[in-house]
């Protein structure tokens, strides 16, 4: 009998290697609008970014080129 090999968790923050990769990750869970996503989602970008932990969501999003912005739906194409 073969042994099955175990199978690890997947965490997307083992693969968020750039300010970029992050950005898009960040913006598809916002569009998607569901809260739990995007908590998952801060959250593995934090630990991409190595803040074991983080206050605000602006620690997590802070770089040169990039600002954290809300609008309401109807001012979006």
């Amino acid at each position: 009998m073969k042994n099955n090999p175990k199978v690890r968790d997947f965490d997307a923050a083992r693969y968020l290697k750039s300010e970029k990769q992050m950005a898009d990750y960040l913006n598809a869970e916002l569009a998607d609008g569901d809260p739990e996503y995007i908590k998952v989602a801060l959250n593995a970008i934090a630990r991409a970014r190595g803040l074991a932990g983080y206050s605000t969501i602006q620690e997590i999003v802070d770089v040169p080129d990039m600002r954290l912005m809300v609008v309401p739906k109807s001012a979006i194409n």
